[in-house]
């Protein structure tokens, strides 16, 4: 029998670790064209045996880049519209494994393929290929796509790689999407570190957030109003971080404050758990 033969009726890997080791041995025994041909682009093989072959092909195109990884990556391009979406996410995986290590030429073909998804699950794994691999080039492209769609994974990589003068101009489109996740630090404190006026802006909409700011733009708080910051933010479950900021910034007397009364901060700690509970079955009913 021919290996790819032998492999193809390979008995389940599962969790097998010794399984696992004599497939991804046996497979790279396999040429290139074989190793290319014997992904399945349907996507039925197990996912063990499909992350041994796919580090097989990688290994092969590391060695040289040949006719027949061209062909699979546009096998694998061309399958992605007729598969379910399950499978779909395995197709987009499988080619941002490949744009690795493919050439210049086809790893753009291969990430603008994804970014120009109508998927946002897979136009996301383009985005987070360029969070880790960014080029300048790309820029029109995610500011396309960010006006098209609104992708957060697409603001990432705004606010991590565009002109803070952009995000200044972009601020009340960018906010929205950002909000209530830990990426709004980042992207406020880019945006202040150029427009220091948005700071009474983000002052009046997140108090616990604006003295995270202070802290990083090396602004102290007079006690004043880090106590009156204290009581508006006793119900949120960010506490922590607002402490944290009062001790950077040497606010001794306002935590020695607070340490006075922390049996009235644990109380409303727990009524604002118990009140954010409440809210939320009431909104899943």
């Amino acid at each position: 029998m021919e290996p790819a033969d032998i492999l193809s009726s390979f008995e389940p890997i599962e969790h097998d670790s010794t399984l696992y080791s004599i497939f991804t041995a046996m497979v790279f025994c396999l040429r290139p064209e074989q190793a290319c041909s014997f992904l399945d682009v349907s996507f039925s093989q197990e996912y063990k045996k499909r992350l041994a072959i796919m580090k097989k092909i990688s290994h092969d195109i590391q060695c040289e880049y040949t006719d027949c990884h061209k062909e699979l990556l546009y096998r694998l391009m061309e399958s992605m519209e007729s598969l379910p979406s399950n499978k779909r996410q395995s197709c987009g995986y499988c080619i941002t494994y490949l744009i690795r290590y493919i050439p210049c030429g086809d790893k753009e073909k291969a990430l603008l393929f994804l970014l120009s998804s109508k998927w946002k699950p897979i136009r996301s794994k383009a985005y987070k290929y360029l969070l880790r691999n960014w080029d300048d080039s790309w820029a029109s492209q995610v500011e396309e796509n960010w006006n098209k769609n609104a992708d957060f994974d697409a603001a990432r990589l705004i606010i991590e790689h565009f002109p803070e003068s952009y995000l200044v101009e972009k601020f009340d489109t960018i906010r929205p999407i950002l909000e209530n996740s830990y990426f709004i630090r980042r992207f406020y404190l880019r945006v202040v570190s150029s427009d220091s006026s948005r700071l009474s802006q983000i002052r009046r909409r997140d108090s616990i957030t604006y003295a995270y700011l202070l802290v990083k733009l090396n602004i102290k708080l007079n006690n004043n109003e880090a106590l009156d910051i204290l009581e508006e933010s006793k119900t949120d479950n960010r506490i922590g971080l607002l402490i944290w900021c009062f001790g950077r910034m040497g606010l001794w007397s306002v935590l020695q404050n607070i340490y006075e009364n922390v049996d009235d901060l644990k109380q409303a700690q727990y009524q604002g758990f118990i009140e954010k509970t409440i809210k939320l079955k009431s909104e899943a009913e």
